[in-house]
């Protein structure tokens, strides 16, 4: 079963969840333990940490083979893309387009 890493585990991703555990293994990022503790009951294995520390994003390199990115574009999509090809084990992300 192929790996989800989901960035932004908000309103939007926590809908899709029952749809997404059903397809993937899903990992995805979150600042504080109680919102661990939501996504763990969803079937997610949550992972603390936040995006604008480097350290946190390094950790999440190669742990997933897809991601789905529903965080808020960064000040630079530059910066977001990084942020994805590091999420990603061995695809690097081309483009970032906001909607």
């Amino acid at each position: 079963m192929r790996t989800l890493m989901i960035i932004g585990a908000g309103d939007v991703a926590r809908r899709a969840l029952p749809e997404l555990t059903r397809r993937w293994r899903v990992l995805a990022l979150c600042r504080s333990n109680a919102s661990a503790e939501a996504l763990r009951r969803q079937g997610v294995t949550p992972i603390l940490g936040d995006l604008d520390a480097p350290r946190a994003l390094r950790r999440l390199a190669g742990l997933a083979d897809d991601l789905l990115l529903t965080a808020p574009p960064r000040k630079s999509a530059a910066r977001t893309c990084a942020c994805a090809s590091c999420c990603l084990r061995w695809q690097k992300v081309a483009g970032y387009h906001s909607v």
